[in-house]
């Protein structure tokens, strides 16, 4: 018994014991966006038209050693901006979509964690996140956090078929790591983007027609042989 202790007590002193099962951690996510329609010219938007925009979130938080996956949650917000000349969103394009008000606290459904969505502006869309208890992400892949509805108010005016951008993101530290592994709490962001189509309808309709007369080419080509 006197050994025992006497090994527990110059084990504990020694540099490096207490700490070997720790490791330096880093913080970061991505933030997927899968709106439900107008992602191609053939199915673009048209006035009036509404749809779901799901917003996840991907924990890429890891240690630094040996790179493994933590475990992290959600504080804070998520702002997606609804429209953008381009996914830099540089420059907005205000009054492109609406937010439309869902049944779930604004949302069309949402996680535990999430508070609310709600409107910021006549451009943005705030999911706003419980800070206490934060939401609990995936320790890898995505963490699906709300899904909001959107209507389509004025069309794009560009020669592109009308295409915009849209971008989502937290505030600087709102991917917290909340692992046993890691050394000491490590707090980043996250971040994602992606494209829709709204085009002027002369456009709508002009791409339609060049993208039907493509499907039936091979048949008239078969007929006149």
């Amino acid at each position: 018994m006197i050994l025992f202790l006497a090994l527990l007590i110059v084990s504990s002193a020694l540099p490096g014991v207490a700490e070997s099962q720790t490791e330096g951690c880093q913080a970061s996510g991505s933030i997927p966006i899968f709106p439900s329609a107008g992602t191609t010219c053939p199915t673009a938007l048209q006035p009036g038209d509404e749809k779901n925009i799901l917003i996840a979130v991907a924990n890429t938080s890891s240690t630094t050693e040996t790179f493994t996956p933590v475990n992290a949650k959600l504080v804070g917000a998520i702002t997606h901006i609804m429209a953008c000349t381009d996914t830099t969103c540089a420059v907005e394009l205000p009054g492109t979509l609406e937010f439309v008000p869902g049944a779930v606290d604004g949302c069309v459904s949402h996680v535990a964690g999430v508070l609310s969505c709600s409107a910021l502006g006549n451009n943005r869309v705030v999911i706003d996140i419980d800070n206490t208890t934060g939401v609990t992400l995936n320790l890898v892949g995505n963490t699906n956090i709300a899904t909001i509805r959107v209507r389509a108010v004025e069309p794009v005016n560009n020669p592109s078929c009308g295409v915009f951008g849209e971008r989502a993101a937290t505030d600087s530290n709102d991917i917290v790591t909340t692992d046993a592994i890691c050394a000491a709490v490590a707090t980043g962001a996250a971040i994602g983007s992606t494209n829709e189509f709204f085009p002027l309808q002369p456009q709508f309709k002009l791409q339609k027609a060049v993208t039907m007369q493509s499907r039936f080419a091979p048949t008239k080509q078969l007929l006149s042989m």
